[in-house]
């Protein structure tokens, strides 16, 4: 193919000073950089810290076209060891990973194609889809390898996370060791395993209160839903679907987001002696009127897309509301897929990632937060010894290493150490 290569390089680039979890390392000329970037076939390098490689819309076949997958770079050193972010949605800056810190790494984030700046011309569904998306990373760490000599990891979290583990599978001597972070296998798209979790998950007064908070934002929908109808509009969201149907969405979502993310306190949520304004802003701060307004679906149809075919997720239970439920006919995401598209749920594709991974993964780290959903999916690695699985107790959907007890943290440190043939520090782990 023909080496397309564009620097639009900004004066102090390489120097130029990011908040300070950002900040940029470089132990090499700025010229050795540029030299060894330019010599990468088909990127686009628009700065240093951010790369346009032409990949194809279809690995099998090129005649399908073409796009521009975006991917940030930072830079430490070329014998340093690289942190490969699969990312599984679309990227603004590369953020520094845990390991980059904790390995002194070099950083590597790639935007998942179909998201962001990362979108074919002409948009053919069928090519979404997680053997291409492996085929996008691999042809990466293939050309990349040409300038990084040290030890390769993926890592990524949630959808990031499962991208990585996708990449492993069918590319496996690519890298040294894969770490994901909160990142579910999901068998459906209504995956009931989480059902059954929301069920359980917690105390039985925590299940109630959160119960009882859907049963009075329904109840009293007139008094909420132009709360949030008056809110959607200061944030300049819309529903074509209908602001109804959103809010009902919305209260479904509560139990699932409280747990996932557990931004609101058991202790603080809202009882009927709450005030009518407390309660609302507790109800949006857990489930956001974005994800089911036309701008969060339009963002996330790739998404959904992948979910829905793919990837899996989760639905709702209507049950417990019978008679309250005026406009969500369909629990599952469906109403979400892209304009155009009947997707069908295929369960062979992550049951293979499964088998792959109790039979044959190697190198491979799971972690997991105790009280989020997304756990109840969890990678079960059948007691494979070249893989690794830590369950934060009580943790959220933000667990990371750094989250738990020294002597957790020590074998997942060494864990790692002995994969990567290196000599860790523990203290690059900082607790928060």
């Amino acid at each position: 193919m023909k080496i397309i290569i564009i620097l639009l390089l900004l004066s102090g680039v390489l120097t130029t000073r990011l908040p300070a979890q950002d900040t940029l390392y470089v132990n090499n000329s700025t010229r050795e950089l540029r030299q060894r970037l330019s010599a990468v076939p088909d990127t686009q390098a628009v700065t240093n810290l951010v790369i346009f490689l032409r990949q194809p819309v279809s690995h099998s076949d090129t005649t399908a076209g073409f796009f521009l997958q975006r991917i940030y770079l930072r830079h430490r050193g070329f014998d340093h060891p690289v942190v490969f972010d699969t990312e599984g949605y679309t990227i603004n800056r590369g953020h520094t990973q845990e390991l980059t810190r904790v390995l002194d790494a070099n950083q590597l984030t790639a935007e998942h194609r179909y998201f962001g700046k990362s979108v074919p011309e002409n948009i053919d569904w069928t090519h979404l889809n997680i053997r291409e998306a492996a085929a996008d990373h691999h042809r990466i760490i293939v050309l990349l390898k040409q300038l990084y000599s040290g030890k390769w990891i993926t890592t990524g979290i949630s959808k990031g996370g499962q991208t990585a583990m996708y990449h492993r599978r069918f590319y496996p001597d690519d890298v040294d060791a894969t770490v994901c972070y909160v990142s579910p296998l999901n068998f459906s798209d209504r995956e009931p395993r989480i059902t059954a979790f929301l069920k359980k998950v917690g105390d039985a007064d925590c299940r109630t209160r959160i119960r009882d908070l859907q049963f009075m934002l329904l109840k009293q929908r007139k008094k909420y839903l132009p709360m949030y109808r008056e809110y959607a509009q200061q944030k300049k969201f819309t529903f074509s679907a209908g602001g109804g149907k959103a809010y009902e969405y919305s209260v479904l979502e509560i139990p699932f987001a409280f747990w996932q993310w557990q931004s609101v306190p058991c202790a603080e949520l809202p009882d009927s002696t709450t005030p009518a304004d407390s309660l609302f802003s507790q109800f949006i701060r857990i489930s956001s009127p974005y994800y089911f307004s036309d701008q969060g679906i339009r963002y996330f149809t790739p998404f959904f897309y992948q979910a829905l075919t793919e990837i899996g997720y989760y639905d709702y239970d209507l049950t417990p509301f019978d008679g309250l439920i005026r406009y969500v006919t369909d629990p599952t995401y469906q109403f979400n897929a892209p304009a155009g598209t009947d997707p069908k749920f295929n369960p062979a594709v992550m049951r293979d990632i499964a088998d792959w991974i109790r039979t044959k993964g190697r190198h491979m780290l799971f972690i997991y937060g105790g009280s989020d959903p997304w756990g109840a999916s969890a990678v079960d690695t059948g007691g494979n010894p070249d893989c690794l699985e830590m369950i934060l107790p009580g943790g959220s959907h933000s667990t990371r290493i750094r989250n738990f007890p020294p002597e957790d943290q020590a074998l997942i440190i060494k864990t790692l150490g002995g994969w990567l043939n290196m000599q860790i520090d523990p203290s690059t782990v900082q607790r928060r």
